[in-house]
């Protein structure tokens, strides 16, 4: 489709410059494919997986938190990809597909969020996650992890967050996510980080 290829590269620019980043050659064609892909909520046929990140808080920290939600639920993560940058993407595999509207899949993505602190952009349907693997030109994106074998319902997976939840402390999940959004949004306009802390 026709596309503003100069204002798609000028917002991503703004953006990475608003988080103190640098826009990269790569960050850039990304962008310009997702566009021109047309990818977003209403082109996505089914999930397989449900799928969270934290990206502010460091590696060893993420990784920590990804193994005490293993331990206290026995969900195994079917892939876990390093992004090349500060964060690790996790995936929790469904036995079947889900619609991208159905509820049951929102839900357990807001539980990952709520458990976990992680990104709130992940529940948008048409988010683009690293590739497996991926070897970009600017930096690898190694996997760190994949079972195969690691697969379970979704309602199964809906429940045992619940319980983490609740043994978390957690007993409004919309609450949570609804906080997090705004820690986000605040953190991207260069708010105090103490604020966004006390919110996180």
């Amino acid at each position: 489709r026709s596309t503003d290829l100069p204002g798609i590269v000028a917002r991503l620019v703004r953006t990475r410059e608003r988080k103190g980043k640098r826009a990269t050659l790569t960050g850039a064609a990304v962008a310009v494919r997702r566009y021109h892909a047309g990818i977003t909520a209403s082109t996505i046929a089914g999930a397989v997986c449900a799928v969270v990140e934290i990206d502010h808080l460091d590696r060893a920290e993420q990784e920590r938190r990804y193994a005490a939600l293993s331990t206290a639920t026995g969900l195994r993560w079917a892939l876990q990809v390093f992004s090349g940058g500060k964060s690790v993407h996790a995936y929790l595999a469904f036995d079947r597909i889900l619609q991208p509207s159905d509820p049951l899949r929102l839900e357990i993505a807001h539980l990952l969020m709520a458990c976990l602190e992680g990104d709130t952009a992940i529940s948008d349907p048409g988010r683009l996650m690293r590739l497996p693997g991926y070897d970009g030109p600017d930096r690898q994106q190694p996997v760190l992890q994949a079972d195969a074998t690691a697969h379970y319902k979704p309602e199964e997976i809906r429940d045992r967050l619940l319980r983490y939840a609740g043994a978390l402390g957690v007993q409004d999940v919309e609450r949570v996510v609804d906080l997090l959004r705004t820690a986000k949004r605040l953190e991207d306009r260069g708010a105090d980080p103490a604020l966004v802390a006390r919110l996180r």
